[in-house]
């Protein structure tokens, strides 16, 4: 509501704002009460809001879609929804694909894994961006069926699970909408896996849609945050959260900076 601006933090405690003093109070001219009211009978908007409030009351995810099945188990689980899943990913990236490339020093690099990148939207780019770059996608084998016939000589898709297999060698790591997935604990573990993995002075850059430090805004991105309460383990980050996770793990010279629309890139290197 804050990021709509109908709240504000003020004195200590949330405000209402004009609009909503004029649109959501029952008795006030402009009240819209009787409409929303009655939107709230109409599934399925019903249920959504029930559960968001009942994951606001417990501090944790609300996982309704699939019988209660967050996204990561229908990945492993359900037949076919690991190519389906991939696919829509690839249309989300395309848009902001090219811009991270830029403030990446990508020709100081010989080799990029795409850690869980799907049909290698983001890989593509990178290798278009750095024509000494090769790069290998890790991801899960219905992924990797999916996309095979993507595959060139510069990019590769490996099999495996990103917690527990072995990840192909490379000196610069590469996650995007990755982090967010997952609760923050665990975030630091896959943060210290990379770091492990990379050699001296191996990078890691971290693509994601990123909070407002106060985590009232951009709008969007806090819609999204929203929506993930009911399929996600995960949640949207700040800059100064992905900031922490890397500089936790032992990464050094971490930066973030925005890269197009809401998007941003934190990146880091190992001594």
């Amino acid at each position: 509501m804050a990021s709509l601006g109908l709240l504000a933090w003020q004195q200590g405690r949330w405000q209402l704002l004009p609009p909503s003093r004029c649109y959501l109070l029952s008795g006030s001219e402009g009240s819209a009460r009787p409409l929303l009211e009655l939107m709230l009978e109409q599934p399925p908007l019903r249920p959504a809001l029930d559960h968001l409030h009942q994951a606001v009351e417990n501090d944790r995810p609300s996982l309704v879609h699939a019988g209660g099945q967050s996204w990561a188990e229908r990945l492993y689980q359900q037949p076919g929804f690991a190519g389906r899943f991939a696919a829509a990913m690839d249309v989300h990236s395309r848009p902001a694909a090219t811009a991270w490339t830029h403030p990446v020093p990508l020709a100081h690099h010989r080799r990029l894994l795409d850690v869980g990148g799907g049909f290698g939207t983001h890989s593509r780019a990178a290798l278009e961006a750095a024509p000494g770059l090769e790069a290998h996608v890790l991801e899960l084998p219905a992924v990797v069926v999916a996309a095979g016939a993507q595959a060139d000589e510069r990019l590769r898709f490996a099999s495996g699970d990103l917690w527990y297999d072995a990840w192909p060698e490379a000196d610069l790591h590469f996650f995007s909408d990755v982090f967010h997935d997952w609760p923050l604990d665990r975030c630091s573990q896959l943060a210290r896996r990379s770091f492990e993995c990379l050699p001296p002075r191996g990078r890691i850059v971290v693509h994601e849609m990123l909070l407002d430090e106060d985590r009232a805004g951009p709008a969007a991105v806090v819609a999204n945050a929203v929506s993930m309460l009911l399929w996600s383990e995960g949640q949207q980050l700040t800059a100064g959260e992905l900031r922490a996770l890397l500089e936790g793990a032992g990464f050094a010279r971490v930066r973030v900076e925005r890269t197009f629309g809401c998007w941003a890139i934190a990146q880091g290197e190992k001594p």
